[in-house]
């Protein structure tokens, strides 16, 4: 008979002498079985960690199917990896959703927690760091592949995000607590028959009336109005770019991923992009902060005037040192017909015994003006943040990198929250600097 999640670990690795048809193992996971069948022989309990660890792999369908075939139908394959040797008579069956205040566990430094997606990988736990504070969202269930499958998304995205997750023992997880979460994980468990808080029941309700009600509560522009808008965000938009009409309402799709619009008036909208170019559309409508765009589909020409024609004024430039003579050539060519010379300033220099004719350059085109409130156009080298850029009041609400090699650290990480990114190159940079989100290129 099976009874524990030990008596699984033996069948597997073949201590049942009896069975007819001897089970598989996996041999990625063969090591670390016979490690832990070993401690089991010499009566030595599993650990909260061991357990876990040994749900998630039984749980696959490797396993899964080969005890079905044994014998076992899956609702009594999962009961039994949730039971142990030395807790089989103490598991709790409970099923709950709460919130708790402090995780006293936290303030031990030296006890280790484990990320349920580094469980899954065979990982070790992190130091713990966190005092402990809440609130925190705690789930407890016994062991069931649906629930942990339901929950492995969020837990994946808390972690991408840089959130908290921990999960001390084989049945209690905690999340920290926020709104969003709260959502996602009653939402992936109310069918599960979960005893839920009523302050979450509460908030949950309140949280999925704004989903089913989005247009009474997210920014959006129609006919002609703002809705939603915090005041502050709608006098600025309409002091920027004016009232939403067809000759504007383009600039306002284009700010749309910035002040986070959820809709635009179809109609209006349709008619203005008809009103400016195929590029300055395809710019407005991107999905992605960053986007490629190549030589070969668009002269940097069609690049500037897309700029201009959605109000795209202060503009970043980062060039290579090779080509830095014929880029800044360029750059200066195509922004003049829009903006003065005085308003573009080229913030790096080149060794004179490398590449005197760029120096001299800047020098008799008057490009070496300091950047000031009056600046439009700032060109840097990819190589080097200037200082004196960071001095200023000055940042950029357009980014044109001509050459997608990688740049430096720091030149990544301030341009890293702009909106509009554009990568001017045949193919697109594959780095994305630490500490910043993670970058998703359109190709345009």
């Amino acid at each position: 008979m099976i009874h524990t999640i030990e008596d699984c670990l033996e069948i597997i690795l073949g201590s049942k002498k009896d069975l007819k048809t001897p089970f598989e193992v996996s041999l990625r996971d063969a090591s670390s079985f016979r490690s832990i069948a070993g401690q089991i022989r010499r009566l030595i309990p599993l650990t909260d960690l061991e357990h876990i660890y040994l749900q998630r792999k039984m749980s696959e369908n490797f396993y899964t199917e080969q005890f079905i075939r044994y014998g076992l139908d899956a609702d009594s394959y999962d009961a039994v990896l949730d039971k142990t040797r030395n807790k089989s008579e103490e598991n709790n069956q409970s099923k709950y959703v709460g919130i708790v205040d402090e995780l006293k566990l936290l303030k031990d430094k030296s006890y280790r927690t484990v990320p349920m997606n580094s469980i899954t990988k065979g990982t070790k736990g992190t130091k713990g760091t966190n005092d402990g504070k809440g609130p925190w969202i705690s789930v407890r269930f016994p062991f069931k592949r649906s629930i942990l499958k339901s929950l492995d998304p969020i837990i994946e995205s808390i972690n991408e995000e840089k959130g908290e997750f921990y999960c001390f023992g084989n049945q209690t997880h905690y999340f920290r607590y926020n709104e969003n979460t709260v959502y996602k994980i009653i939402t992936a468990v109310e069918n599960e028959g979960f005893e839920i808080s009523s302050l979450l029941l509460e908030q949950y309700k309140h949280l999925e009336y704004i989903n089913q009600n989005k247009d009474k509560f997210l920014p959006i522009v129609l006919d002609g109005q703002l809705n939603n808008f915090h005041p502050a965000t709608e006098k600025y938009l309409i002091g920027t770019l004016g009232l939403p009409s067809v000759s504007t309402v383009v600039k306002y799709k284009d700010r749309s991923l910035l002040f986070g619009v959820s809709q635009i008036d179809s109609c209006m909208l349709n008619k203005g992009l008809k009103k400016v170019t195929s590029l300055t559309g395809k710019l407005a409508s991107r999905k992605s902060t960053d986007v490629l765009l190549t030589p070969e589909t668009f002269s940097l020409r069609e690049v500037v005037k897309s700029l201009n024609e959605l109000d795209r004024n202060l503009v970043l430039v980062i060039v290579n040192q090779e080509t830095a003579l014929d880029s800044v050539r360029y750059v200066v060519n195509e922004f003049k017909k829009y903006i003065n010379h005085s308003e573009i300033s080229v913030m790096f220099r080149l060794d004179n015994s490398v590449n005197a004719r760029f120096n001299n350059y800047v020098k008799d085109n008057d490009l070496n003006s300091p950047v000031d409130g009056l600046t439009k156009v700032v060109v840097i080298c990819k190589d080097k943040l200037p200082k004196p850029l960071l001095k200023v009041e000055w940042f950029p609400d357009c980014v044109l990198r001509l050459g997608s090699l990688r740049s430096q650290l720091k030149v990544d990480q301030w341009v890293s929250e702009c909106d509009l990114v554009i990568h001017y190159d045949d193919v697109a940079t594959p780095w994305t600097p630490p500490n910043s989100r993670k970058r998703n290129i359109q190709k345009i």
